[in-house]
């Protein structure tokens, strides 16, 4: 467990950098996975049509708060200690993703005939998910800027 404790702090040390903090606001660069799984969700819910969708989220982004305090205290210890200001801007954030992904999703399909609103999503929800790639690709492999080969 210890091996895996050091394998996972080593590898995310890169999202506790702080971008930006005030007494009532925390960002660092989780901020930004917390965002990403908002929009997430709330896009299988679309797609789902799952009722009550935005009840649902806030209950599970407020578990998965509830979920890293009990990592962190009771199980592995492997996130670094919270603020309660991180993870109540945390919870909103993931409010937020999900919020600009419904309404860029529903701005877009109105625009287009409703055979089209598929696609629109699936274009969406691909944009969503090469974003996500590229943040972890230049957290994880300590990439800044330019094209380095392979030598």
């Amino acid at each position: 467990m210890a091996e895996f404790k050091k394998w996972f702090l080593e590898n995310t040390e890169w999202l506790y950098n702080i971008i930006w903090q005030t007494d009532f606001i925390f960002f660092d660069f989780w901020s930004f996975g917390h965002f990403w799984s908002g929009a997430f969700l709330i896009l299988v819910f679309l797609a789902y049509k799952v009722k009550h969708k935005w009840v649902l989220l806030a209950v599970i982004l407020f578990l998965y708060e509830i979920f890293e305090i009990i990592i962190k205290y009771f199980v592995f210890n492997i996130f670094k200690p919270e603020t309660f200001v991180d993870q109540i801007t945390d919870f909103f954030v993931g409010l937020a993703g999900a919020v600009f992904s419904f309404y860029l999703i529903n701005y877009i399909s109105s625009i287009f005939k409703s055979s089209a609103k598929q696609k629109i999503e699936l274009s969406i929800t691909s944009l969503f998910t090469s974003q996500t790639i590229a943040f972890l690709w230049v957290g994880f492999y300590d990439y800044t800027s330019g094209f380095v080969p392979y030598s």
